[in-house]
């Protein structure tokens, strides 16, 4: 822990309260996922106001220059500085900014959550990025914060950084009590005509170490501030697993993957054999699927029954050739949205990605 920057009063009292508004709105947020885009995006503006009280009501009127150098150097305190952005904006602006749906997944007896993450500085309303009477809506360091550390990222990760931040600075900040949660949610009591279900959130959850209540259904996720940062370690395991070959013993190309410029990016198909009891079906990259060959992965067409094994040249273009004919290049185009949206989606979720590479 640092203690150069422990709060004394009457910043500690105010510290201490703001701490628990912080996990309170993260709490808030979670829960916020099962509802709709607009409830999450109310939540998670909420809690960047809870951020800039910690950051600047609390700790830079308390340690001043020495809190500013330090949170310029610390990476998660150049979250803290990127979501001072968001803060300004929600509070200052009046276009709305919608976060971005990174992914979905089934909650049992709820049906769904959103995984949102923040959007690209461009994708921000034109208010958000534009000068005000002259005057930007942020300070510069913070739009660049937000460049490098905050656009495209998780919402959730972003906000448990924000909270390790801070009670790495103050180990009073930080409950000394856990709380064990055997249960996440229960379903709510119908209501109206639809008989909707809802999630009755415990109470209290805020006064303990922050662990999010497990929604399920996600193969790797960041659900306590004293974790590492999910999202930036699995882009470390796609790097790595990108450089050793896939799970299993081969894969069939089924078609090809084309963009919205009619360009070819990637190929869709099924893993193992042919007469495999169950094949799981998977999207790469066209480049990634060269790598793989070079690296002696086997990839092959089926046509009338043959298979046809794919190679890759030096540059990593792929074919499959059968008497001359280049077989891979005459297969159909996935350019419905459904194969494209699926190589996106596991770009955006390298969990997904990871564990449909490694599937055997």
């Amino acid at each position: 822990m640092n203690h150069d920057f422990a709060l004394q009063e009457p910043f500690q009292s105010k510290g201490l309260l703001w701490a628990r508004a912080l996990r309170r709105r993260t709490i808030d947020y979670w829960y916020a996922t099962t509802e709709d885009p607009d409830a999450a995006a109310i939540e998670a503006a909420l809690a960047t106001v809870a951020v800039n009280v910690m950051d600047e009501t609390i700790f830079e009127k308390s340690h001043g220059d020495p809190y500013r150098e330090h949170r310029r150097a610390h990476p998660q305190g150049r979250v803290v500085m990127g979501l001072e952005l968001i803060r300004n904006c929600e509070v200052h602006a009046v276009e709305l900014a919608q976060p971005t749906v990174a992914a979905m997944f089934g909650v049992p007896e709820l049906g769904y959550r959103q995984v949102y993450a923040w959007a690209a500085f461009k994708s921000l309303p034109v208010e958000y990025r534009q000068q005000q009477d002259g005057e930007p809506r942020a300070r510069g360091e913070a739009r660049d914060a937000y460049h490098k550390w905050i656009a495209g990222r998780p919402i959730i990760e972003t906000l448990l950084d924000a909270i390790a931040f801070f009670e790495s600075l103050d180990e009073a900040l930080r409950p000394a009590e856990t709380l064990d949660l055997r249960y996440s949610f229960v379903p709510g009591v119908p209501l109206g005509r639809n008989e909707e279900q809802f999630a009755c959130r415990p109470m209290g959850l805020d006064q303990f170490q922050l662990f999010l209540p497990d929604f399920a259904c996600r193969p790797t996720e960041r659900r306590s501030p004293s974790w590492e940062p999910a999202d930036r370690w699995l882009k470390g395991q796609v790097k790595t697993i990108q450089k050793e070959q896939p799970g299993g013993v081969s894969r069939e190309i089924r078609s090809r993957i084309i963009d919205e410029a009619d360009t070819l990016i990637g190929y869709r198909g099924l893993s193992g054999p042919l007469d495999a009891t169950y094949r799981d079906s998977w999207v790469e990259r066209a480049k990634q699927v060269g790598r793989d060959i070079r690296m002696g992965f086997r990839y092959f067409v089926v046509v009338g029954g043959v298979e046809v094994d794919a190679t890759a040249d030096a540059q990593l273009a792929v074919s499959a050739l059968s008497d001359s004919v280049d077989v891979l290049a005459e297969l159909e185009r996935s350019d419905s949205p459904i194969a494209l949206d699926h190589l996106k989606l596991n770009e955006a979720n390298p969990d997904l990605y990871r564990m449909e590479r490694m599937a055997r």
